[in-house]
Formats: C-alpha cells, sequence, structure tokens
C-alpha cells in the first residue's frame, strides 16, 4: 500500500474464484454495450501528403503526422495518434491509418500536425491543418486537400498540403440492428400441474468468458401455449458483437408471479440461422434439459416449437445516409428566424436578438452550432435565410428574405450577415405564424425530378421565442409536406412555454391534419434550447439526432437506393 493510503480507499480485491473473475468480467462487458453511444457508425481515416517544403538543406524532409481531436467537453485537443515516418519525400502517403465514430449531429474538428523527423535534435514542425470529420464525408469521394499553415505566422509560404480521405468501415453489423419477431408452437403447459397453459416469454444469451450472458428478454404472454411475442429491434454488437454467426441461446421461461419461473426449455442459433428461418419458415425444438425422468425417456422429443416470424438486419440510419452522400445526395439547408415583438428590443440588453460583440446570442448560436454541420453537406453552400413576424417592407410579413431580396446566401457567416443586417431595417411585430414559412419552403424544396439521379433533401431550421399561433394551418402544412423530401427543425429559444409545441414533434403518433389527414411520416423535431445551458453543440447534437433516419424513410418509401460513390476530384 502506498504512503497515505488507507483500507477504505483500496478497491476491491478481485474474485479468486477464477469462473467468478471470468463471470464478472462478462458482466462489464456487457455494462459497457449497455451505455456505449450508437449514434452514427465507424470510419477509417487515411492521410497523404503533397509538395512539402523541405526543412533539411540537402534533402527532402522525413515527414510524419500528429493526429487530435477536438473534445467539447475540456474544450481542448486530443492526440489519437501519430502515423510512421516516411524518408526524403515531399509526396506520399502514411500506412497508417486512424479508425473513429463519424457521428452526423456533432462538428468533430480534427487536427493534422505534419514534422519532419531528426533524429539527431528537436523534430521540424511543418505544418498543420484543421478540419471537421463532416466537412471531409460531404466532399466528393469524401476526399478533402487542406493546405499547411503555420499558426500566428503570417507570412503566405507554401508549405504543402495532406489530403484527407475517409471511408466507412465496409458493411460493419456493430451499428446494425436485427429486427425480429419470435412465436411458439404447443409449448409444454406448466401451471396447475400442467392443467392450465403457459405465460410463456423467452430470453436470448450469448457467451462471454464461458458464461452466459442475457441480451435480451421478452414480454410474457398470458396463458397462451402458443404465443406470439412482439416484434421488437435489438442492437447487434449487444446481441453477437456483429457476428452474425455467433451462437446463440434461446430458452423459453413459464412466468410465474412470485415463484420462480418454470422452464420449458432452450435452443440455440445464429443470427444467420433466424434470418434464413424467416425466409424458410424452419422451426426451431424446444429442448428441456433431462434433469427429470420424462425429459430423458427415448419417446420425449421436445417441448414445443420456434418461430421466425421476422428476421432482417437493419442498417444504422446514419451509415446508410452516407451511402446516399457518398452517391451524391445533396442537403440543402434553409434557416428562418423569429422577428416577433416577443423578443425584445434588439438595443436593449435583455433581448433575446441583441448584440454583444463578445457573446453570440441565442439565435447566432444556435444558426452557427446546427448551421456548420449541415453546410458541410450542400455541395453549393448556398442556404435559404428567411425571418417571419416581422414588419417587411411596409407590412407584417410571416416570410420574408433576410437579405432583404433573395433569400439565399453564402454560407453560415451569409446567414449571420443578413440576420444582423435585417434588424436595423426589419420591425418587430407578430404574431408568430408558422404555416407562411412551411408552405414556401416545401414549394422550394419540392422537386418533381426527384430521383435515381436526381436526390436532393431540405432541412429547415425555425428559431423561434414563443408558441405559434396558427397552431391548425401548421399541422395541416406539415402533414402536407411530410410526403416531400423535407425536414423540420424547430429550435424554441428563451423561457417561454413551449408546450403545444411538443404536438408537432410526432414521436409518438404521426400528425393528423384538421380535415382527417395523416402525415406520411414524422419530419418535425422540437427542442428548447435552455434545456442545454444554451450550449451550442449539445443544442446540435439533440436536434439533429433524428435527421439521418428521416432522410433514410423517405428514400426507401420513394424505392430510391444511393447511387454508386463518386470518385474523388483528381
Amino acid at each position: 500500500m502506498y504512503p497515505g493510503a488507507s483500507l477504505a480507499s483500496a478497491p476491491p480485491a478481485p474474485p479468486a474464484d477464477p469462473s467468478q473473475r471470468s463471470l464478472l468480467q462478462a458482466q462489464q462487458i456487457q455494462n459497457q454495450l449497455s451505455t456505449r453511444d450508437l449514434l452514427g457508425c465507424e470510419v477509417t481515416l487515411f492521410l497523404a501528403f503533397a509538395h512539402l517544403r523541405s526543412a533539411d538543406l540537402l534533402s527532402k524532409s522525413d515527414p510524419f503526422a500528429v493526429v487530435s481531436s477536438f473534445d467539447n467537453a475540456t474544450r481542448s485537443w486530443r492526440p489519437l495518434g501519430k502515423t510512421e515516418t516516411i524518408q526524403n519525400a515531399s509526396d506520399g502517403s502514411w500506412v497508417t491509418t486512424f479508425n473513429m465514430r463519424f457521428v452526423f449531429e456533432e462538428q468533430q474538428p480534427l487536427r493534422v500536425e505534419v514534422w519532419d523527423h531528426d533524429s539527431l535534435s528537436k523534430h521540424d514542425f511543418l505544418g498543420q491543418a484543421e478540419f471537421t470529420l463532416g466537412n471531409a464525408m460531404g466532399c466528393p469521394g469524401q476526399t478533402q486537400m487542406l493546405r499547411l499553415t503555420k499558426p500566428n505566422k503570417k507570412d503566405k509560404k507554401e508549405r504543402g498540403s495532406i489530403i484527407v480521405h475517409i471511408e466507412r468501415q465496409g458493411d460493419s453489423l456493430n451499428d446494425a440492428k436485427l429486427r425480429l419477431q419470435l412465436s411458439g408452437t404447443k409449448f409444454d403447459s406448466k401451471d396447475w400441474g400442467g392443467l392450465r397453459a403457459s405465460d410463456p416469454y423467452f430470453i436470448i444469451q450469448r457467451r462471454v468468458n464461458g458464461n452466459l450472458i442475457k441480451v435480451h428478454q421478452s414480454e410474457w404472454v398470458r396463458k397462451n401455449n402458443s404465443p406470439v411475442w412482439k416484434e421488437v429491434e435489438i442492437r447487434m454488437d449487444k446481441l453477437c458483437r456483429g457476428n452474425a454467426d455467433e451462437v446463440l441461446e434461446i430458452t423459453v421461461y413459464d412466468y410465474d408471479d412470485g415463484t420462480s419461473d418454470d422452464l420449458i426449455g432452450s435452443c440455440t442459433l445464429s443470427v444467420n440461422q433466424l434470418i434464413e428461418a424467416a425466409k424458410s419458415r424452419n422451426t426451431f425444438q424446444v429442448v428441456h434439459p433431462p434433469t427429470k425422468k420424462k425429459y430423458r425417456k427415448s419417446s420425449y422429443k421436445h417441448s414445443g416449437l420456434l418461430n421466425v416470424l421476422n428476421a432482417a438486419i437493419i442498417k444504422s440510419p446514419t451509415a446508410e445516409m452516407l451511402e446516399y452522400i457518398e452517391g451524391g445526395l445533396n442537403l440543402s439547408l434553409k434557416v428562418a428566424v423569429d422577428f416577433t415583438a416577443s423578443n425584445g428590443d434588439p438595443n436593449d440588453p435583455r433581448s433575446l436578438h441583441f448584440f454583444n460583440p463578445s457573446q453570440p446570442n441565442c439565435y447566432q448560436d444556435a444558426i452557427r452550432s446546427v448551421g456548420s454541420i449541415l453546410q458541410a453537406y450542400d455541395s453549393d453552400g448556398i442556404i435559404g435565410a428567411f425571418g417571419f413576424g416581422g414588419v417587411f417592407q411596409g407590412e407584417v410579413s410571416h416570410c420574408f428574405p433576410l437579405s432583404g431580396s433573395s433569400p439565399d446566401v453564402n454560407g453560415i457567416d451569409g446567414v449571420m450577415a443578413a440576420y444582423q443586417q435585417s434588424l436595423g431595417t426589419v420591425a418587430l411585430s407578430g404574431p408568430t405564424y408558422f404555416a407562411p414559412l412551411i408552405e414556401t419552403v416545401a414549394q422550394i424544396a419540392y422537386n418533381p425530378e426527384q430521383s435515381q439521379r436526381s436526390q436532393t433533401y431540405t432541412i429547415l431550421l425555425i428559431l423561434t421565442d414563443g408558441e405559434v399561433m396558427d397552431m391548425d394551418r401548421t399541422i395541416q402544412a406539415i402533414v402536407a409536406a411530410s410526403g416531400q423530401a423535407l425536414s423540420i427543425v424547430i429550435v424554441g429559444v428563451g423561457n417561454a412555454n413551449f408546450g403545444k409545441m411538443v404536438m408537432l414533434d410526432s414521436d409518438d403518433a404521426l400528425l393528423r391534419g384538421p380535415d382527417g389527414r395523416v402525415a406520411e411520416r414524422d419530419i418535425v423535431q422540437f427542442v428548447p434550447f435552455n434545456r442545454f445551458n444554451n450550449r451550442g453543440d449539445l443544442l446540435a447534437k439533440e436536434v439533429l439526432h433524428e435527421i439521418p433516419e428521416q432522410i433514410v424513410s423517405f428514400f426507401h418509401k420513394k424505392r430510391v437506393l444511393p447511387n454508386p460513390p463518386l470518385r474523388a476530384p483528381s
């Protein structure tokens, strides 16, 4: 024990029994799987370099690269690793690659520093480049060339470039789910001495370090020896570590209230066997172990049959969305800002529109945080910037261009400039109407040529400080737009009561319009900004996490598949 340590602070000793130790390790692995962030998908980063400036007098540099990622929690750069050194080269590529998790709704800044290796003295710094994983993913061929610079250096010397290339890690099943529905046929009756039907449920287990670990448990079905269980989706990494051939054990029990449940029987199979059985309608015999005489008789065959009604592997929405982006899908961003009077006089420091050069207001923070992620996938960089609820050109308008003429501006910086400029020309008014804005953007998003070759998708970001006053018409506009290539993200700014806004975010049931028409799919996500203590990065993560699934579901409904990946520019 080190000096000053107490017995109370010492960690508990591991179990002496090897079987107990392995069981503890298995449980720890299972706990890690349960808490793992499943958003996104795994990707690999490849690095190359071109036209490196030499730091040596008589030869070319011996370059190696150091890769770091920015940690939003600590607001600092965290090293991911470094490449090997390549001798005497100004152009080439490193063999070392970097695996990481791509999350669509996060910005994920990365930095690559390039150094000239010197075995006799201090390594020479050649330059660095910073980029986001999303920017690289949004480039044709997922390849981006970046000019090397030196921080705080004002000279414009050419230092060379790095070439960043991102690849998804094949069709990794770790990011997928198994959609599964099972039923049973003629299970043994276990209640009242076999006189009453069982209340069956099943559990799925896999082996970790020689021990069976439960990965799923179904609901129990009352008094039914031929039950049909609900369809479920189970994460593949939790179910079988992404290995569709790993042997699983499915055990069926009879549920008993107040006493221990009775074993009906079990069978062993794999995910691939489940999928095949769903196609061929094969069944699996549920067999009780020979613990009693009746189970040891030659006449005993099984205790019922397990049927696979449905079994299919569902890809991660982010991974599937990336397939569309790799094939040329273009995301178009539209931003709309609330100009109603409830925001307060922009000249008053208490106003939600007040400009502080050292501290962005909530509108600026939300636009920058969410827009910076989405603009990476917009090939032309043009963003539609709108306002609503203000006096525009002499009358109240519920959908007007922030720039005063055309809604199209260049990138997020263009949106910010148009927003600041409009506060000097547009008087705040009201009320808060969404329908004219949604109808206008839906018309812009409408693409009659949407097809296998022409793939576009629009995301409308609405920033508002209060409740919508035209709820019926807004719901009708959303329902009408639900069949189009459109998602709507609503961010509530300030401390107003946004209770009614939750109605538009129809996660539990699809929206129904006043005329009885039901939305084709859920296209709205609402989040109040103050829930995240005005942290823009956390806001972006929350409001964008449904976008990949909404994009994929739209193209599935239209039977439009991802195109072959675009080639990177030479």
